[in-house]
């Protein structure tokens, strides 16, 4: 796995997006040789002819984000890869019609956008399916041997049989003496730990993820610090889990780290930073979409009795109680269509919540605001809840962006967004609103 903007991702996935940086990017160009009516090499780096390929380029490849084609890298219908493909291409004309008007210098000729456009299609699609097939072997999995019984261990072992694009494949398990267990998330038992040694010379594993309460023993150490020095590479299993998934292990916190420790705080300068662009977008926001909200306004008026806006109690920064603004909306209603359909499928109840970014109670990325009766039941059931509270509730977040949130527990989604707080930084959270704005984009197109 690769790490970038704070996150993890997998080495399939980074290879999929740069290849197609590069086979756009290729096609464009093969088009400009091709069909331009003046010298290719002046038209290209005298006439503002790269430019215009990078411009395309970008709006192509974020189409194919925006699109869920690097949601994962196999190809499960090769129709549905085609139109994907197809709608891609026809947002990238209507991207260069609206360059064209605003900068001239980027605009490409016609023929050479049709012929890019073409085969650009055609070499991405041939790539998908030879990728789809062969990522495999081309890259390889990483081979996890996952030692001890640690449930970390379980939930590592499942979310890996899960999700086959994070570039990990689990080899086998080694359990401990006398231990009850058949298994390990399924895995095949290998043995036990009396002979590590032996298992991990025959399995040859890439990495030995270990989640036991035997590794502190003096025998035990003594084995896994040989193997380090024989050039295996050994991991800890709440720190493998928080690398593959994405979320920290919350049954594996050490309290000392939420004491003693800033592991768990959010850095100062991102904090202010975070506050200053929170109360700059809210303010924009507010100008920009002010029409919009007066007409969402007007049309819950006349369509409804009843107070408009709703201002729901949570729990903010530091514990502190706030009012969160939205337009009071009866869902039910909405799914019959008409204006009030047509508000919620494009999230425009929401709007108010500017206000809240504007005032300081909202950040753009951030833990979800939770009722405060939900927040005393739940820090007093769940370990270290109340520690997300130590950063501003965000109108998105890590936990509210993950596919599995839908059906996303209090605990999965703690581990979420303690992983958010471990992680903070502006590249995360312009990776987060980047995956709400592709989820909001599929979601209306859907």
């Amino acid at each position: 796995m690769i790490r970038l903007f704070r996150v993890f991702i997998p080495v399939s996935t980074f290879t999929l997006f740069v290849a197609e940086i590069l086979l756009v990017s290729a096609s464009f160009l093969a088009a400009s040789y091709a069909l331009s009516d003046v010298d290719p090499t002046d038209y290209l780096f005298y006439d503002g002819g790269i430019m215009g390929i990078l411009a395309v380029t970008s709006m192509f490849v974020l189409g194919l984000y925006f699109s869920g084609l690097y949601s994962g890298v196999y190809v499960k219908s090769r129709i549905i890869v085609l139109y994907q493909l197809f709608l891609v291409t026809g947002l990238a004309f209507l991207f260069e019609g609206l360059i064209s008007s605003l900068a001239f210098r980027l605009r490409l000729p016609i023929r050479v956008m049709l012929f890019g456009s073409c085969l650009s299609v055609s070499v991405i699609y041939a790539w998908r399916l030879f990728f789809s097939r062969y990522a495999s072997r081309i890259l390889g999995d990483a081979r996890v041997l996952l030692v001890g019984t640690d449930p970390a261990l379980e939930a590592l072992g499942a979310y890996i049989a899960s999700h086959p694009q994070s570039g990990f494949r689990v080899t086998g398990c080694v359990l401990e003496e006398g231990c009850r267990q058949a298994s390990v998330a399924g895995a095949p038992n290998l043995g036990y730990m009396s002979d590590l040694p032996e298992i991990v010379q025959s399995a040859g594993p890439s990495r030995i993820v270990v989640g036991t309460r035997l590794a502190a023993t003096a025998e035990v150490a003594r084995v896994l610090e040989d193997l380090r020095y024989a050039g295996q590479n050994i991991q800890d299993a709440a720190t493998t889990y928080e690398n593959v998934c994405g979320r920290v292990w919350v049954r594996g916190i050490d309290p000392a780290d939420l004491i003693y420790s800033s592991r768990f705080m959010p850095p100062v300068r991102h904090f202010w930073l975070q506050r200053s662009l929170g109360a700059f977008v809210g303010l924009l926001g507010l100008f920009v979409f002010f029409p919009v909200i007066a007409l969402v306004w007007l049309v819950l008026r006349l369509t409804r009795t009843g107070p408009v806006l709703s201002a729901d109690p949570r729990v903010g920064l530091n514990n502190k109680p706030f009012r969160k603004y939205r337009f009071r909306i009866d869902r039910k209603s909405a799914a019959g269509g008409g204006p009030i359909g047509f508000i919620c499928r494009f999230h425009l109840d929401g709007l108010p919540q500017l206000l809240n970014l504007l005032t300081g109670d909202l950040a753009l990325v951030g833990p979800r605001a939770e009722r405060p009766e939900f927040v005393e039941v739940l820090s007093q059931l769940i370990p270290y809840y109340p520690q997300r509270h130590c950063v501003r509730p965000g109108i998105t977040g890590w936990a509210q962006i993950q596919a599995e949130s839908p059906a996303l527990d209090t605990l999965g989604s703690l581990e979420f967004d303690l992983y958010y707080i471990k992680n903070m930084s502006m590249s995360l959270d312009m990776l987060v609103i980047f995956q709400t704005l592709r989820s909001r984009f599929l979601e209306t197109a859907g």
